[in-house]
């Protein structure tokens, strides 16, 4: 595993910006030609900083300083990577029992919190005749950090599936997919890696081939075949490899791209056999019994097959070539940015990415935006039909005293206006989205905000209309010609989210929950107006948006979070035993007997409401009360 030591230090590559979003991004290539190398021999697993430190130094605390500033240095020189870093303290000698050990514990913890260090990352490498076996326990404790790093930087790339899709991003899902497998088999992971090496192959195959990205499709896909391949026979399963092998050879053997270019296909057929052929004879060399149909030497004779080939195609194309051009096609191949990708024609991928999402995103503002406006005239239309209509019924003193009419305007206003302020975000959403539609976005909200003004101008008039003079918060009418009483005024019961209060908030709440005169928008505005307001009963009502689909949701999940019986049970039995503790320990400051008397009623009769009967359950609330 790659680590890094001082004794051969070297400065890591620069860290790349860690990118956020990936909305315009456009990936120019699946693998980058340097990620291989960067990640074997540049970038470290683990870095190891060696000092000459006894714990009896007579200059500990200049070395203790030395040690903290060569780790300040070391974690410079990683540019905040996660590299593991740990420190080997090289003694002379090892702590004898007793004394020695109380001080090697305090300088140890001390050395630590210096060097900003874990007790795990500090070890002692002392001097004597077990030497081998102090470093084999070295080399246990660096393969574990390494191990731990290779596992942080796998879930670090697997956070960043979250972000892509797959019209714009499917080159990212391979590579993505194929460092992972990478890191996977650092970790000596075997049946890991094979698992996202069989992942990156597969989505591998889901990306569009053609002239452009041809030989880049196959170089990676050769890669990974061979990874496959080979941790397979590792893996001990060597008839997987033949299986994959031939599955590779088939999807390609026939994808030969431009005609002139079919040197280069048999060039990479003849690669791909020869390197099979010699994972098969490593195998055959391991222990693996080959059969005379299954054998490296097969696999070599197909290599040399379609090394002749090539060598014929090419010799066919050059013999039409009378003098050679001047032009050096092949110049920068050895700097190429991404495997596969031909000098003439690296990035191609990208500019061919980029224009399909400026067109994307051209016909997404202009079709969806004038669709989404014809949908907005439409409601705006007959919203506003339904205002006039409310209007006039509030200008005629007679409609103005037909309750009924009134809310049935009024809901279906609401729902229009609801309805027009779903299709007005999605607009000025697009609209935000585009720099150039700011003029364009100012006069839009003006227009929207001149609707929204209409509307709570003619709710507020109506539920003043609606309020005034009425005797009681629920207006009752009889055609029956009886007496009137004048009755005290209906008040809600506030409800602040403690499941205690619920049972007497509902038993007066449901009264209006029961009611067939008010209609369901009605009874959303006040259940909303019950909720003690910022609480969290507050909170859950105001998370549905007011519509008459919403009313029944809201009410249910109030009843799931805050009325479950099975939890109301088990609060009120709590405060029963709470009532007996604490009456038995107050002593002397204990309650006075009528108050215990009604303090226990308040708890058995919300029992009894809740099917927790006396004779059902005297078994356990019998002893209770008596204990009190």
């Amino acid at each position: 595993m790659p680590s890094l030591f001082m004794s051969r230090v070297t400065q890591p590559p620069e860290i790349g910006a860690m990118r956020t979003s990936y909305d315009w991004y456009v990936p120019k290539g699946i693998l980058k030609t340097n990620w291989l190398s960067k990640h074997l021999t540049e970038v470290p697993a683990v870095a190891v900083q060696f000092v000459d430190l006894d714990w009896d130094s007579p200059s500990w605390a200049e070395k203790r300083l030395e040690c903290a500033s060569k780790l300040e240095m070391l974690r410079e020189s990683l540019q905040g990577r996660s590299t593991r870093v740990a420190l080997v303290l090289i003694q002379k000698r090892a702590a004898l029992p007793g004394t020695d050990d109380q001080i090697a514990a305090e300088r140890a913890a001390s050395l630590c919190s210096a060097c900003d260090l874990s007790g795990k990352t500090l070890f002692v490498l002392p001097h004597s005749d077990h030497l081998y076996g102090y470093t084999l326990r070295l080399q246990n404790a660096f393969y574990e950090l390494a191990q731990t790093y290779y596992h942080h930087e796998s879930r670090r790339i697997k956070n960043h599936k979250d972000h892509l899709n797959k019209t714009t991003h499917q080159l990212l899902f391979v590579r993505h997919q194929f460092k992972i497998a990478f890191l996977t088999e650092l970790k000596q992971d075997i049946s890991g890696a094979l698992k996202s090496y069989k992942q990156a192959y597969a989505n591998l195959m889901e990306v569009r081939a053609s002239d452009a990205n041809l030989l880049e499709i196959k170089t990676v896909a050769g890669f990974i075949n061979y990874k496959m391949c080979r941790l397979s026979f590792l893996n001990g399963t060597p008839l997987d490899a033949i299986s994959q092998f031939r599955n590779h050879v088939d999807i390609f053997k026939n994808k030969v791209g431009h005609p002139e270019l079919a040197f280069e296909h048999s060039a990479w057929m003849s690669k791909q056999f020869s390197h099979f052929g010699d994972l098969f004879e490593d195998a055959v060399q391991q222990g693996l019994n080959a059969i005379q149909t299954q054998h490296p030497g097969f696999y070599y004779q197909q290599a040399a097959n379609h090394a002749s080939n090539r060598k014929a195609l090419c010799y066919k194309l050059c013999k039409s070539v009378e003098e050679p051009s001047d032009f050096e096609v092949l110049e920068g191949a050895d700097a190429l940015e991404f495997y596969g990708q031909r000098p003439w024609r690296a990035c191609c991928q990208n500019i061919k990415n980029l224009l399909w999402i400026i067109l994307r995103n051209y016909f997404k503002f202009h079709v969806n935006m004038d669709a989404l406006k014809t949908k907005r005239k439409s409601l705006r239309t007959t919203f506003t039909a339904t205002a006039n209509k409310l209007k006039k019924c509030l200008a005629k003193k007679e409609d103005a005293k037909d309750g009924d009419k009134l809310r049935a305007l009024n809901s279906q206003l609401e729902d229009k206006f609801l309805r027009l302020g779903e299709i007005q975000n999605k607009i000025s959403s697009l609209l935000l989205e585009n720099t150039d539609t700011a003029a364009e976005y100012e006069t839009d909200f003006q227009a929207a905000e001149g609707y929204r003004d209409n509307f709570l101008e003619l709710k507020s008039k109506l539920e003043t209309l609606l309020n005034k003079d009425s005797g009681s918060f629920l207006e009752s009418s009889s055609e029956l010609d009886v007496v009137k009483l004048n009755l005290p005024k209906f008040e809600l019961k506030m409800f602040s989210g403690d499941p205690k209060e619920f049972l007497t908030f509902w038993s007066i709440f449901s009264k209006i929950h029961d009611s067939e005169e008010l209609t369901a928008i009605d009874k959303f505005h006040y259940l909303y107006q019950s909720m003690v307001p910022d609480s969290r009963a507050a909170r859950l009502v105001s998370s549905f948006p007011i519509t008459t689909e919403n009313y029944l949701k809201a009410v249910e999940q109030l009843k799931l979070r805050f009325g479950r019986e099975d939890l109301l049970v088990q609060i009120y039995v709590r405060d029963l035993l709470s009532l007996v503790l604490k009456n038995a320990t107050t002593g002397k400051n204990a309650p006075d007997l009528a108050t215990l008397y009604d303090m226990l009623e308040t708890k058995l009769r919300a029992l009894e409401s809740l099917g927790r009967t006396k004779e059902k359950f005297a078994d356990f609330l019998e002893p209770l009360v008596e204990s009190c």
